[in-house]
């Protein structure tokens, strides 16, 4: 298994595009993500923001764009055993379109069919229903429920 280390994925639906914090574009982008319930799920991006400025970012944070206007944002873990976590969200104004389904059947395809994971996972909060339905319908299968943390686990596999 490599590792990524690539600056744009272009994928059938969408284009990755690696997070640069100097990039004004970006800088733009990530503000749309800014709302309650982001907040909440943006963990990944709020640290990869400081672990940037400070030079110590694994560098796997990604915008996504469809037809040049960026919809939301893919945290993509380094490579653990074969094994990689998705941590995603879209932007505000684009929820309850289909992208969500297309930004993580795009992904987990692209590293499941070029042997850059040989399983994909999600950690969904309970609570988050659309979530939990979103991940069902893009083939992951729920493999541990953490009742202590209300966080549900997917994983997807070749």
């Amino acid at each position: 298994m490599q590792d990524l280390e690539i600056f744009t994925i272009i994928l059938d639906d969408i284009k990755l595009e690696r997070m640069d914090i100097l990039n004004k574009k970006h800088i733009k982008a990530l503000k749309g993500l800014r709302d309650f319930k982001a907040r909440k799920m943006c963990y990944d991006v709020k640290q990869d923001i400081r672990a940037a400025k400070k030079g110590s970012s694994d560098g796997n944070n990604f915008l996504v764009k469809k037809d040049e206007q960026y919809i939301g944002y893919m945290h993509i873990s380094n490579n653990y055993n074969g094994k990689r976590v998705l941590s995603y969200i879209v932007q505000k104004n684009m929820r309850g379109q289909g992208y969500g389904k297309i930004m993580l059947t795009n992904v987990s395809d692209y590293l499941l069919d070029n042997d850059l994971a040989s399983s994909v996972s999600l950690f969904v909060k309970h609570k988050n229903l659309s979530g939990n339905m979103l991940a069902k319908s893009c083939g992951f299968e729920k493999v541990d429920s953490n009742v202590s943390s209300d966080v549900e686990v997917y994983s997807r596999s070749k």
